[in-house]
């Protein structure tokens, strides 16, 4: 679907409702937020199958090296992949998977404790860390990168097919018309 497409099937479902009228650019900036709350809720589900084709145009797996203090910078990650990475997915180094950890009790808790059989990461201003704490190489990162920002008419959206009318629907409900006037019959129903 393209971008002239989703202004067009918003501005159906806008008028359908009576709601004032949106530019362009306001139709732009409605999608491109809404893209980011659908890759959001894509993330927020397991790991499957489907989650994987939502994103297969935004994963990126990249192969980086650590600083001597096991960081590796979120500009090293995107200079690898080319682009912006949102997320980060998975950390494995050697094969071995790291699993998300920033709480300081885990550092001393011998069952919780990173060795490098248990890896462990985390964020800090720096970019990503890896415990315990030490020269890295061949990281792979794997990320989900941003979706392009769209523009009306050409700058198309990376986000699949599968997930263009979700990305319009939240649009709309971002702009606030779904939600009021799915609500005020429901409001003045009450109060009768």
């Amino acid at each position: 679907m393209t971008i002239t497409q989703w202004h067009t099937y918003f501005d159906i479902l806008v008028d359908k409702y009576g709601s004032p009228y949106f530019t362009t650019n306001e139709k732009d900036l409605l999608f491109n937020r809404a893209q980011f709350k659908v890759l959001d809720g894509i993330l927020e589900g397991e790991e499957t199958q489907l989650q994987e084709e939502l994103l297969r145009n935004n994963l990126r797996v990249s192969t980086v090296n650590s600083t001597g203090s096991g960081i590796i910078t979120d500009a090293a990650i995107n200079a690898s992949i080319n682009a912006i990475f949102y997320k980060i997915r998975r950390v494995e180094v050697g094969g071995v998977e790291a699993r998300y950890s920033t709480l300081n009790k885990d550092r001393t808790n011998s069952f919780k404790a990173p060795t490098l059989d248990k890896l462990r990461y985390g964020y800090n201003n720096a970019g990503i860390y890896i415990l315990p704490a030490t020269t890295y190489t061949n990281v792979r990162v794997t990320v989900v990168t941003e979706p392009t920002l769209v523009a009306y008419p050409a700058t198309s959206s990376t986000m699949p097919e599968e997930a263009h009318n979700l990305i319009i629907a939240t649009a709309v409900d971002l702009a606030g018309i779904a939600t009021r006037d799915e609500v005020l019959p429901q409001l003045n129903q009450l109060n009768k």
